[in-house]
Formats: structure tokens, C-alpha cells, sequence
């Protein structure tokens, strides 16, 4: 145990206008321009002994993280197992990274045009994202640092169940993407705040469950996509604003099955039979975005003024840890990254968890003192959606990522998943 430092950098990695031409978002979709920049942003946190780094991407997953942490290895000597190497999981984005097993957004398949550019946006990146980590390191100071958990209500389970008549006359109970406002789900705002010693904030991060899928789909630029960092963007913008020179991450918590209130893709019942019916809001959706962003704004904010920071010294323990279990064809990979700051725990997840496991986890380990990120080196691992036992014993499930393409048997990973959560946290916080 030492005295802390933090120290925090951002990095704006928006695409250049000359890039737009060749890059493709998600599903293949054609970039337009820019609504708002999207960014990188870096908070080192050291106790003398050992440096963690928190690295996060305004991207629907950050790209090549077994290269990328092998290289901060070497060039700032930090243990592997102490980069958290995140993304906000923001759908309105370029694709980057190695997406061998992602269909439309692999590379591989794509015009030579659209690979050279991604390559040649790729390196420019690298240069930003290696400039500022090295920008934080070099700016860590002395530091206290404080947690506090608020409460914002713009999220909503997105798992509904639907009862039709198909033309056959038959009945379907049918488990698809909607809005279930009924569904007792997590809507904790989690926030480790870094103040220096005379007050001033220095660097925040912020954890809640959502998808940030506000502008998922739009087509604000001349009906293409507007690249947007959504509802982590604007936070953690916002925040950034009102705090000068602070840096403010924002993470998504256990989110697989949590979208937001307000979003341009809309699902709900078809009002001539109930089935599933899914339009796309055309046109300047970007007010969206302003109304649930400025909503979830308060609320973090509310919860960053709560946030009294007076530990002065840190003790840093790590464990990673492969959950391995029994797929439907091989074996079934998530990497858990657990991490202890003084007394909490912050496990990171290489795939999706839906919503329901926060729960499991804290009862797991016998309390509520632990944060949960997602996409924690996703591309590294193809965990992809890791869904409960509830959401799989549905006949009938029409949710994205779930079916004959995953590789997940939920009752095999469950108990594995027990078990090595249990097993991490147990070795951390032991008394020995």
C-alpha cells in the first residue's frame, strides 16, 4: 500500500473528412460525417508499486488488444494484468479491430478501398492512443480518491414477450427486443472519483448499464450515418466541461439486455397482431440524444457531488482469470478481470452480461461493493452476449447475438462463472 497519484489524458481519434469515403460503421453501414467527436481517453492511477491504466474507447469494442497491451508492456512497463482495455460499446462508430468471426463486420470481406482506409485510420490511432497514455503517465500527481453510487432512471430492459397469431392461425409466445418497463432491472450510477490534494478533480469514471444504441441506425448526414459517441460521449464531455482539466471516463456495466429508454431504432407490438415490428426514426434524431443524455448527465453529476474523496493511500491486487466451459461447439472463453482499489473490487468481462448477473455476482461474494464493466478486451476473446438461464429457457428467443451463432451453453458457463468469480474475490480481499 502507497500514496496515490492519477494521473488522466484524453485523445480525440474522430475521423478526418478524408477518411469518411472509405470507413464503414457496423453492419456495413456508410459514414456520412460527424455529429459529435469520438475519443480515447487514459486514467493512470499508481501506489508506488504498481500502475493501473484504464483505457477507454468511444467504440463498439477497442481494437487489438492483445498488440496494443503487449506494446504499453514494453514502452511504459506496466503489468499486462493491470490494463483495462475498454470501450463504451457505441454503435455509431467506425469498425476497427480483427472481426474474423463477425460476419458483415470482418474485414476480410470487405472492398479493398474500405480496408486500406480502416488500416490507414488504424495506424493513426495507434499514434493517439500510445501519445496518451504516455500523456498520463507523465501527468500523475499526488491523489485522493473517493466512491459513491447514485441512481439514473433512463434505461429499460429491452427483453419483451410477445403473444401472436401467425397467418397459419398458429400462437406464438415469442421473446424479441422491445421495451419492458416492468422488468426490475439495475439502475445504479457507480463513480470513482480522483481529487488532487487541494480538491480539484482530477479524473472520474463512471459505470451504468446501458447500451449506448441512442443514435444506433440514424441517418442525421445526408441519410447516412452520423459517427456520434452517444450517451458516453455526452457525459463524459459534459463532465469534462464542468470540471476543467478533469478527465471523465464513462463504461457500460452489465448491459447485454439494457438499452435505453429513447433510441432512433424502435421495436414494439405490431398493433394488427402483436408480433414484433421494428421501424428506424429518419431524419435530425440527434434531439434524442440531448434529452436522454442531459437526463443521465444530472444524475451522474448529482452522484460525482456525493463522491467524497479521503483516501490518500491505495492498495492495488489483480487477478485475471480464463472462465472456461463446455460450448456448443469447443470450448467457451470469457476472460475475468478483477482488480481491487482499497475495498472495492472492479471486475472487467470480455463479452456482454446481461443485466441479471450484477445481481448474481453481489450475491456471490456477499456484497454490493464491486463494479462490473463489459468489453473488456472483447476483441481478444469471442465471448459475445453472455445471457442468463431465464432469458434461454424461452421456446421461442429472437434476441440479437443469441441462437445457432453463439457458442455459449448457459448452464455449462454458469457454474463455471461461479466458481471463478468466487475464487478471484476470495484472493483478493483474503485477510492473509
Amino acid at each position: 500500500m502507497g500514496n496515490i497519484k492519477c494521473g488522466a489524458a484524453i485523445g480525440d481519434i474522430t475521423p478526418l473528412e478524408n477518411e469518411f469515403y472509405g470507413l464503414e460503421a457496423l453492419q456495413r453501414r456508410k459514414i456520412g460525417g460527424v455529429i459529435d467527436p469520438i475519443h480515447v481517453r487514459v486514467i493512470s492511477v499508481y501506489d508506488g508499486l504498481e500502475r493501473i491504466l484504464f483505457i477507454c474507447f468511444e467504440l463498439d469494442k477497442a481494437p487489438y488488444p492483445d498488440e496494443y497491451k503487449k506494446e504499453i508492456k514494453v514502452l511504459f512497463e506496466v503489468n499486462i494484468d493491470n490494463i483495462f482495455f475498454l470501450a463504451a460499446h457505441v454503435h455509431s462508430m467506425p469498425v476497427l479491430g480483427d472481426r474474423t468471426t463477425d460476419g458483415p463486420n470482418n474485414i476480410a470481406g470487405k472492398p479493398e478501398e474500405v480496408v486500406t482506409c480502416t488500416h490507414n485510420y488504424e495506424k493513426r490511432v495507434h499514434d493517439i492512443v500510445i501519445s496518451t497514455v504516455s500523456r498520463a503517465i507523465a501527468t500523475e500527481q499526488d491523489a485522493v480518491v473517493g466512491f459513491s453510487v447514485g441512481e439514473s432512471y433512463i434505461n429499460v430492459d429491452r427483453k419483451c414477450n410477445y403473444t401472436y397469431k401467425d397467418e397459419a392461425g398458429n400462437v406464438h409466445n415469442l421473446l424479441a427486443l422491445g421495451q419492458n418497463r416492468n422488468s426490475d432491472i439495475n439502475h445504479e450510477v457507480n463513480i470513482v472519483r480522483f481529487d488532487d490534494l487541494q480538491g480539484h478533480p482530477l479524473a472520474f469514471i463512471v459505470n451504468y448499464p446501458v447500451h449506448c444504441t441512442v443514435l444506433h441506425g440514424n441517418s442525421v448526414i445526408d441519410g447516412k450515418l452520423g459517427i456520434s459517441a452517444d450517451i458516453a460521449g455526452f457525459v463524459s464531455s459534459n463532465v469534462e466541461k464542468r470540471y476543467k482539466n478533469a478527465v471523465c471516463i464513462w463504461t457500460s456495466g452489465a448491459a447485454g439486455d439494457i438499452n435505453p429508454a429513447m433510441m432512433c431504432e424502435l421495436t414494439y407490438p405490431n398493433p394488427e397482431n402483436g408480433e414484433p415490428k421494428q421501424e428506424i426514426m429518419e431524419g435530425d434524431t440527434t434531439y434524442l440524444l440531448r434529452n436522454i443524455g442531459s437526463q443521465h448527465l444530472e444524475d451522474v453529476s448529482n452522484a460525482i457531488t456525493n463522491t467524497k474523496c479521503s483516501a490518500t493511500t491505495l492498495l492495488i491486487k489483480n487477478e485475471v482469470r480464463l472462465c472456461l466451459s463446455e460450448g456448443k461447439s469447443g470450448q467457451y472463453i470469457v476472460q475475468l478481470h478483477m482488480i481491487r482499489v482499497n475495498d472495492k473490487a472492479i471486475l472487467g468481462v470480455s463479452g456482454e452480461l446481461f443485466g441479471s448477473y450484477q445481481k448474481e455476482i453481489e450475491n456471490i461474494i456477499g456484497t454490493n461493493n464491486i463494479i462490473v464493466i463489459n468489453h473488456d478486451c472483447s476483441l481478444q476473446f469471442d465471448s459475445g452476449y453472455i445471457p442468463d438461464k431465464a432469458t434461454m429457457s424461452e421456446a421461442e428467443c429472437w434476441l440479437p447475438g443469441i441462437g445457432n451463432k453463439s457458442n455459449i451453453v448457459v448452464s455449462n458457463f454458469y457454474d463455471s462463472f461461479i466458481k471463478t468469480v468466487s475464487e478471484m474475490y476470495q484472493s483478493l480481499f483474503s485477510t492473509e
